[in-house]
């Protein structure tokens, strides 16, 4: 974790694995219709209140010859962590998911600023 402000700001990030369906022909690679893939991410350090997470795809592995429907989303976010979670939906393959995610929250509650000037 990076305190921006030591006292008050801290910023957390990091990578996950969010699912590896080919060689074990999972459901975001062969199934067809409504489906949805999770992972639990902890945070290194917790924060005082649960924090913004924002999230970005670093990998992804999809069927070129499908269109790439994906909805993906930071979801139970907890001071200690948060599930990312992957939608997808009619006949879209996607084989690997890996994600990007960066938390930005408190670090200490009610702390007063330090000013260096």
């Amino acid at each position: 974790m990076n305190s921006l402000n030591p006292l008050t700001l801290a910023l957390a990030s990091g990578v996950a694995k969010i699912f590896d369906h080919i060689e074990q022909n999972g459901p975001m690679w062969s199934g067809v219709g409504k489906r949805w893939a999770k992972k639990v991410v902890p945070f290194g350090e917790p924060f005082i209140h649960p924090p913004t997470v924002q999230l970005s795809i670093s990998v992804i592995d999809a069927d070129s010859g499908r269109n790439l429907r994906l909805d993906l989303q930071a979801e139970d976010v907890t001071c200690d962590g948060f599930t990312a979670v992957a939608h997808t939906w009619s006949d879209t393959r996607i084989g690997r998911l890996q994600v990007n995610w960066t938390a930005i929250g408190s670090r200490v509650e009610g702390a007063t600023p330090v000013w260096n000037v």
